[in-house]
C-alpha cells in the first residue's frame, strides 16, 4: 500500500465511523467499501489488526457481529450492528495510521 492509499484509506474509514454516517449500500460492511471506493483488496497486517478489536466476531471475513449476522441484516448501519460498524472504521483508521507505508 502507498502512503497515499494509506491516507485515502484512512480517511474513507474516518467517514463510515462518523455517527451520523450511513453509507449508500447499506446492506455492506466496511470491507465492501474499502474494496469498491478505494479498490485496495490487500491491507497490510489487516488481519492481525481486526483480530485484535475488542468486538471482533472471530470470523476474518465478518469481522463485526459474524456471518449469521451479516446474511440476516439488511441494513447493516442500523441499531447496533451500525454502532459496531462505525466503532471498528475507527479503530482501524486508527491502527492503519501506524503502519509505515511506502
Amino acid at each position: 500500500m502507498t502512503k497515499q492509499q494509506q491516507k485515502d484509506l484512512v480517511a474513507l474509514l474516518k467517514k463510515l465511523g462518523k455517527a451520523d454516517s450511513v453509507p449508500d449500500r447499506t446492506k455492506f460492511g466496511v470491507c465492501y467499501h474499502i474494496e469498491k471506493i478505494l479498490y485496495i483488496t490487500t491491507v497490510p497486517d489487516y488481519v492481525d489488526i481486526i483480530r485484535r478489536w475488542k468486538h471482533f466476531s472471530g470470523e476474518t471475513a465478518y469481522p463485526v457481529g459474524g456471518r449469521l449476522q451479516y446474511h440476516r441484516t439488511n441494513n447493516l448501519w442500523t441499531g447496533t450492528q451500525g454502532q459496531l460498524r462505525r466503532k471498528f472504521a475507527r479503530y482501524v483508521a486508527r491502527e492503519i495510521k501506524k503502519l509505515n507505508c511506502e
